[in-house]
């Protein structure tokens, strides 16, 4: 996310994602890493939090 978002954009859109990270709550940082649906579609949404959860 952060490659996509930026780390300054990263931090000020998603502080309670950056705040599980940075705890290792793995979870909650998957619940909060969705962004608004566009072009993307829900997907790239359920792939990032899957990678969170994954191997933690």
């Amino acid at each position: 996310m952060g490659f996509n978002l930026g780390i300054p954009a990263l931090g000020k859109k998603f502080p309670n994602f950056n705040k599980a990270v940075n705890d290792k709550d793995w979870e909650t940082a998957a619940i909060e890493s969705h962004r608004e649906l566009n072009q993307r579609g829900d997907q790239r949404n359920k792939d990032t939090a899957a990678q969170l959860r994954s191997d933690h």
